[in-house]
C-alpha cells in the first residue's frame, strides 16, 4: 500500500512539474513561443543592453495586461525595489515576452504579476558588466 502511496505522489508531482507555469531570460523568442540561448546570467555593456523576459502558461493569461516586478537583491540577500514594467497581452495568450533593458549590474528577482494581483511567477536572474 505504501509503494503504491508513493508511485500515485510521484506521478502527480511529475505531471505538475511539466504544466506549470515558467519564466525565462533569454537572447530571444522564436514564432513558437520558445525562447532562444536561455540563460540565467546576462553581461552587458556599461551603457546597458537587454535581453528578454518569456512567460510560458499551462492555461490562457485571461488579462490584458501583465506586470514584471524587478527587485534588487543585496549583499546580505535582502530584496529592494527596482522598477516595475508593463506589458500588453491577449486574454487567450498562454505565452508572451517582453525585451528588457538593464543599466546597472546586479542579482535581480522578477516577478510576473497578472491583472488581478497574483503572482504568476518569479526567477532570479544575473546581470553582470562585460
Amino acid at each position: 500500500m505504501r509503494k503504491l502511496y508513493l508511485i500515485a505522489v510521484l506521478f502527480i508531482l511529475a505531471l505538475s512539474t511539466g504544466f506549470s507555469q515558467s519564466l525565462h531570460f533569454c537572447e530571444g523568442v522564436n514564432d513558437q513561443g520558445q525562447p532562444v540561448n536561455s540563460s540565467s546570467t546576462f553581461k552587458i555593456d556599461r551603457n546597458g543592453g537587454y535581453f528578454f523576459f518569456l512567460v510560458q502558461l499551462p492555461y490562457q493569461i485571461n488579462c490584458t495586461s501583465v506586470k514584471f516586478k524587478i527587485y534588487k537583491r543585496g549583499p546580505s540577500g535582502n530584496l529592494t525595489f527596482d522598477t516595475s514594467i508593463s506589458t500588453d497581452t491577449e486574454r487567450n495568450w498562454s505565452w508572451f515576452w517582453k525585451q528588457v533593458t538593464f543599466t546597472k549590474p546586479g542579482n535581480f528577482e522578477v516577478e510576473v504579476v497578472d491583472c488581478n494581483g497574483n503572482s504568476i511567477v518569479s526567477r532570479s536572474v544575473k546581470v553582470e558588466y562585460r
